[in-house]
């Protein structure tokens, strides 16, 4: 699902049918998919298939990052930096900017 959620985001071999790419993504990360909760909060940074929603982006961006996702934990970092979705918060920016680090060098 998540794989071919990319396939109909980006026009890959199909349409590009943002909406149908969201939907699948959707489906894979509430089913557990990593990649795909990750994606689900790039959609939701960029209003790609869906309302652009800072809020909902963290979340995912956040529920990915937990579970160890280095893009996803930089991303939470920069929106408590930045205080998009969430209000800012230095000290949690650090932890995350931290955490992002150590992910991307295993």
């Amino acid at each position: 699902m998540h794989a071919l959620g990319k396939c109909y985001r980006q026009g890959r071999g199909v349409a590009t049918r943002p909406k149908k790419g969201f939907d699948l993504h959707l489906h894979a990360a509430q089913n557990g998919i990593l990649e795909a909760q990750y994606s689900v909060g790039v959609c939701y940074s960029f209003g790609e298939g869906v309302v652009a929603d800072d809020r909902a982006a963290f979340g995912w961006y956040q529920k990915a990052a937990k579970r160890g996702h280095d893009d996803a934990a930089h991303n939470v970092a920069v929106f408590y930096k930045m205080g998009r979705g969430v209000p800012t918060n230095a000290k949690r920016a650090k932890f995350w900017k931290e955490r992002a680090a150590k992910l991307t060098s295993v």
